[in-house]
């Protein structure tokens, strides 16, 4: 619908503004996962990926938690966030 498609555009004009903000590296390396990984990113839940529901080790979880380093789940690559 009309509505739909104005809120998609409102949001990719939100998504282009935020991008220059965003160090290069980071993004290239959120590009190349979101290749193979739809969606690139997934949530904590306990001590597990929610993309793949594989368990962590104990200083994953606590980089994640912390929020002070990128951790990539190292069963599907995912970004982990908390």
């Amino acid at each position: 619908t009309a509505a739909v498609a104005d809120e998609l555009a409102a949001l990719k004009k939100q998504r282009d503004a935020l991008v220059p903000s965003i160090e290069p590296r980071a993004m290239e390396r959120y590009l190349q996962i979101r290749q193979h990984r739809l969606p690139p990113l997934a949530r904590l839940t306990g001590d597990q990926c929610s993309g793949c529901s594989m368990q962590l080790p104990a200083a994953a979880v606590r980089d994640v938690k912390s929020g002070e380093k990128w951790v990539e789940c190292e069963n599907c690559g995912r970004i982990l966030s908390n």
